[in-house]
């Protein structure tokens, strides 16, 4: 079955469901999109034992939204196999699509203990616009749903539950990061927020050349530290102003992007006399003087094994997100505060230095720009004499 992807939940006709069907089941969990409805009347039309084959998306398999029946259905023990295909197989989009192998059990059957995820990313022939599986690469995929192989991998259900029931394969085929010894993040944190929500039109309507409140965006993060010189000023009434107070970013405070295909780190610098707001697409992190220093952290989340922790605890399909209760999740170094310091001493002296030459190469860049626009000066001048 190839279904319309990502359709918000939809009416099923009555005449046509089955009481008493999987699909009934589905219809009374707090399903957002119909994925999960169409893979369930697929189910519901197989005798048992019977198997489909459905091609759906990464969004539908690790959205908070469609958590319940993810559950449901390998409590039902339906999941035999993931199949993760290559991106653009399709000429109407460019995203990766995957294969669900599901088996209709019953009742008195009892459920797989794992559920085999496969990586067939790399099973096609790359075109210019669209990829192609040919009928090699079909018989490669099946060879791959029995043996063993560095493309497979089976999955206990506990740790499929364990990780929020995603069901995208490439969350457990990938290498694991491992700490020696670690301590969840939110050990370390006092408060956790998020930016204004406040819209594009609210923010263009109190933008001013006055200094004093400034609103902090995440193009405004540049290599790991705030460009103050990109902040737009902002004038807020009073009443507005109190609001804004909610989402004002305090010196030393670390600062997280919500998302996009990089994550921005950066500890806030406040300069005295001046109150930034940050932007909804980012959080806001307090952390405990007494447990932690959050350039270390900052350090932390921007080496390799950080960044990995941070795309593993992400969720969506083209554009990745990760919540504020995954972010208090991570599991980060449990490191002594001495030792944290030190480290943090170097990162705060890199990003200062890389501050200072990128202020520098911009300083240089508009002299040049000001020599290329004013070289044919005299020259032109004379000629309009």
């Amino acid at each position: 079955m190839n279904h319309p992807f990502a359709l918000r939940r939809v009416n099923i006709d009555p005449e046509l469901d089955i009481t008493g069907s999987f699909l009934e089941e589905v219809n009374k969990t707090p399903v957002k999109f119909a994925d999960w409805q169409f893979i369930a009347r697929a189910i519901d039309g197989l005798e048992e034992g019977g198997r489909a084959v459905v091609v759906t998306y990464g969004g539908s398999l690790i959205n908070r939204y469609d958590k319940d029946v993810r559950t449901l259905l390998l409590f039902r023990g339906y999941v035999d196999a993931v199949i993760a295909l290559p991106e653009r197989l399709f000429n109407n989009t460019s995203i990766p699509v995957t294969l669900l192998v599901l088996t209709k059990r019953a009742p008195s059957d009892p459920a797989p203990k794992t559920v085999r995820m496969v990586d067939a990313t790399a099973f096609c022939d790359r075109g210019r616009f669209t990829n192609v599986i040919t009928g090699e690469h079909v018989e490669q995929i099946i060879r791959e749903l029995t043996d063993a192989s560095d493309y497979v991998r089976d999955v206990p259900v506990a740790e499929i539950l364990a990780s929020g029931t995603v069901l995208a394969a490439d969350r457990y085929l990938s290498e694991k990061v491992s700490l020696s010894k670690s301590r969840e993040f939110g050990d370390f944190i006092k408060s956790i927020k998020r930016g204004t929500p406040m819209r594009a039109e609210e923010l263009k309507a109190i933008e001013t050349n006055e200094p004093g409140c400034e609103y902090l965006a995440i193009g405004n993060i540049v290599d790991g530290y705030i460009d103050h010189d990109g902040l737009k000023h902002i004038k807020p009434n009073e009443a507005l102003a109190a609001k804004l107070a909610n989402y004002r970013i305090n010196d030393g405070d670390l600062i997280i992007s919500k998302g996009g295909n990089t994550f921005k780190i950066a500890v806030a610098d406040v300069p005295e006399g001046t109150t930034i707001i940050a932007s909804a697409n980012l959080y806001v992190i307090e952390i405990d003087k007494k447990k932690g220093v959050p350039y270390f952290f900052k350090a932390f989340l921007e080496s390799e094994k950080g960044r990995k922790l941070l795309e593993e605890a992400s969720v969506g399909s083209v554009i990745t997100m990760i919540s504020a209760n995954a972010i208090k999740s991570l599991k980060v170094p449990d490191v002594p505060l001495l030792e944290q310091q030190k480290i943090a001493f170097e990162m705060r002296n890199i990003t200062e230095m890389m501050r200072d030459r990128n202020a520098s190469y911009k300083r240089a860049m508009e002299k040049l720009r000001d020599r290329a626009a004013h070289v044919c000066g005299e020259w032109n001048a004379e000629r309009t004499e």
